[in-house]
């Protein structure tokens, strides 16, 4: 058998890239809710496509870079999520309450 060509190594790599993005892209869209004019999941949407990218940077071999990406994802996610706190606490903006209003939604067989 024939070892492939650069080309076709090229081509096969990107069609993995791809596939893989719109995995991401689809998962992503359905993490994302609209509920009575507030969209809930971005974060979450972004978190997965930022592991899609982990991914695939640890896949290609490049495991600085992916370990660089992960630890700088959570290091984000962590800094946003406080700031997100002490802006609300400022803001006088009411901690959401558990259970999630969507939660509560009677279901269509009730």
């Amino acid at each position: 058998m024939e070892p492939l060509s650069i080309e076709t190594q090229i081509q096969l790599t990107l069609r993995l890239v791809v596939a893989l993005l719109l995995g991401a892209a689809i998962l992503g869209g359905g993490a994302i809710l609209h509920y009575g004019g507030t969209v809930r999941g971005l974060t979450t949407a972004a978190s997965l496509w930022a592991v899609a990218a982990v991914g695939m940077a640890a896949g290609a071999g490049l495991f600085v870079l992916a370990t660089a990406s992960a630890v700088l994802v959570i290091v984000a996610l962590e800094v946003f999520q406080r700031l997100e706190r002490v802006a609300k606490r400022r803001l006088n903006i009411p901690t959401r309450q558990r259970p999630d209003p969507i939660d509560n939604q009677p279901r269509e067989d009730d």
